[in-house]
């Protein structure tokens, strides 16, 4: 009796010790980063932005212009709050920064979620603790290939090609069908900053096909002469931002100014600003520009990939911005 009395010491020592561990993992767990407060609390409103051909990119001036661009800082104007923005690589990154809460919003070629049934929040591609705001533009996929190769009708047409897409945009959902009717296609999910990067890589050869959204296709045409649109890949589905969990008063925000401006006209005239379809340069009168890249670009190329580091937009989509207003 009196050894089973003495062993009880070390026992109860060793669950003294656990539970001392134990409160230390917790209190230290909760020091880890908190989300932000909400924007009127902190006095600013801040945006993760995954710069895009439409959505997020330099003016002629070096200014900030797109869709995604006017409308944040239109919002933010009308809050009464400066726009404190964070240019992240790709649209896995700005996810993850929304649902750690670490921004207040995600912006840049981002497709609306299903509504959830739990507390409104939207969920879908993205990770399930992000809101999503009402819709702003309705976009379809489409496949896209290199003008001097094989131009496929369908998806029918491309078994053992690989087809390539953006990578966390939410472009999975709608292409969910395709890949499901059509496993003799290799989908391949790419990480790129932008659509633009993707469509850089048919354009010269570097990818065969991709899937990308429609209106970063249209913006596209006059800067990379070298792919084409072969085919709508899915269904239409809206263009959104990302909410950050906690913040719904924010997202009820959001709706509402989005909601009042699709009713009075304004979203619409912000999409035919930047997402009408264009005239798109002959490949003839493309020849000028194809010599002009050879003999004045490598003089600039240096400091459009300093830029490219800088604001997360491809190198030559600066330089064909910069070329078009020069």
């Amino acid at each position: 009796m009196r050894d089973a009395a003495n062993a009880g010491g070390p026992r109860r020592a060793l669950r003294s010790g656990i539970a001392i561990v134990t409160g230390a993992i917790i209190v230290f767990a909760g020091c880890g980063p908190q989300p932000l407060a909400p924007p009127q609390q902190r006095h600013e409103i801040v945006v993760a932005v995954r710069p895009g051909p439409a959505s997020w990119f330099p003016g002629p001036d070096g200014s900030p212009t797109g869709f995604d661009h006017d409308l944040l800082t239109r919002f933010a104007r009308e809050q009464n709050l400066p726009l404190r923005v964070v240019i992240v690589e790709s649209a896995a990154a700005l996810l993850a920064q929304v649902a750690a809460g670490k921004v207040h919003i995600g912006a840049g070629g981002l497709f609306q979620g299903a509504p959830a049934k739990d507390d409104g929040a939207r969920s879908g591609d993205a990770p399930p603790q992000v809101l999503w705001s009402a819709g702003t533009h309705a976009v379809e996929p489409v496949l896209i290939y290199n003008r001097d190769g094989f131009k496929p009708k369908s998806f029918v047409d491309l078994e053992g090609a690989t087809v390539a897409y953006p990578e966390g945009t939410g472009l999975e959902a709608q292409l969910a069908a395709a890949r499901l009717a059509h496993p003799e296609v290799a989908w391949k999910a790419v990480d790129v900053p932008s659509s633009d990067a993707l469509i850089a890589q048919v354009a010269d050869g570097t990818v065969n096909y991709a899937v990308v959204p429609s209106n970063d296709a249209a913006v596209a045409h006059n800067i990379y002469l070298d792919f084409a649109v072969a085919f709508p890949a899915g269904p239409r589905r809206l263009l959104a931002w990302a909410v950050a969990p906690g913040q719904k008063a924010l997202r009820d925000a959001i709706d509402t100014f989005l909601n009042r401006l699709r009713g009075d006209g304004t979203l619409a005239r912000y999409a035919e600003r930047y997402f009408a379809p264009v005239q798109r340069v002959h490949r003839i009168d493309g020849e000028v520009f194809r010599e002009r890249i050879r003999s004045v670009l490598p003089q600039y190329r240096r400091d459009f990939e300093g830029a490219q580091g800088a604001t997360g937009i491809d190198w030559r989509l600066l330089a064909a911005v910069a070329y078009q207003e020069s």
